[in-house]
């Protein structure tokens, strides 16, 4: 039988993780790694991927473990680290991509990144950020990307579902809101762009849904909901978002109407002011 693979706890915090729950469980007098299984009610192979660092427990399962292991609450706090690192670890992924991608369909909420004013976009990272620097460094790195649909050769083709909602709720100021609202119409006149609205009258979901063709002829997907997010590279799951996306869009307004009711929701802000 081959030797175990030493781990160095130094390398991640998934190993330094694993070296924790294999400290505390041969402590415990559990030789093998089925002891542990058994008291957490868990395949002997989940206990040796947690060790091995391969896959760290979700927060429930850590939580179990510090209460079996007597190491509360250190084993779930680590959990929750590695589950923020994994979700930035994603969204970095996804931006990457992003910026190279022959075409994007993508379901919002909101006005989605690509398309939001500098003011639009500030008023948005404000809910979700913490100090005024975060929010400048990522207005930058996002304004920037916007590039990849407004330049002159090759640009990115983007087709965009907007949930109504999304475009009646003001985010800022009426000015910013009204700013938008003709930024988005400008867009819709490109020939690289269509926007397609989501009216009340249909179903909506609660996050974002992005599917992006890529250059070397691969595919990809990326939904997003609050504080969270998740890559999918698998075919059958990019498919399966992809078909949510063309449900929505088939549910959606067609380019005119959408853009007749851009202009409507603008006119009743300028009506307002008047």
């Amino acid at each position: 039988m081959p030797a175990r693979k030493q781990i160095d706890p130094s390398e991640s915090l998934e190993m330094f993780l694993g070296k924790m729950v294999e400290r505390a469980r041969i402590s415990k007098g559990w030789t093998r790694q089925k002891d542990l299984a058994d008291q957490v009610r868990v395949a002997p192979s989940r206990i040796s991927q947690i060790e091995c660092g391969t896959e760290a427990p979700n927060v429930a399962l850590a939580e179990f473990l510090d209460e079996v292991l007597g190491t509360t609450p250190y084993l779930a706090d680590l959990a929750r680290m590695i589950a923020r690192k994994a979700i930035r670890d994603y969204a970095q992924l996804f931006v990457e991509r992003l910026v190279t991608a022959h075409a994007v369909h993508e379901f919002a909420p909101i006005v989605p990144g690509l398309m939001q004013t500098r003011a639009y976009a500030r008023a948005l990272m404000l809910v979700t950020h913490s100090s005024s620097s975060n929010v400048d460094n990522g207005l930058r790195s996002r304004i920037e990307r916007q590039e990849v649909v407004t330049r002159e050769v090759n640009p990115m083709w983007l087709n965009v579902v907007i949930d109504e909602a999304g475009l009646r709720r003001a985010m800022g100021d009426a000015k910013t809101h009204k700013e938008q609202l003709g930024h988005l119409l400008d867009l819709s006149d490109r020939d690289n762009v269509l926007i397609q609205v989501l009216p009340f009258t249909a179903p909506s979901p609660t996050g974002v849904i992005t599917v992006l063709d890529l250059p070397d002829g691969t595919r990809c997907a990326y939904a997003e909901a609050a504080f969270t997010g998740r890559l999918y590279e698998e075919p059958a799951e990019v498919a399966r978002m992809q078909r949510t996306y063309d449900q929505l869009s088939s549910e959606a307004l067609n380019r005119q109407r959408s853009q007749d009711l851009m202009r409507h929701i603008l006119d009743s802000y300028e009506e307002n002011d008047q």
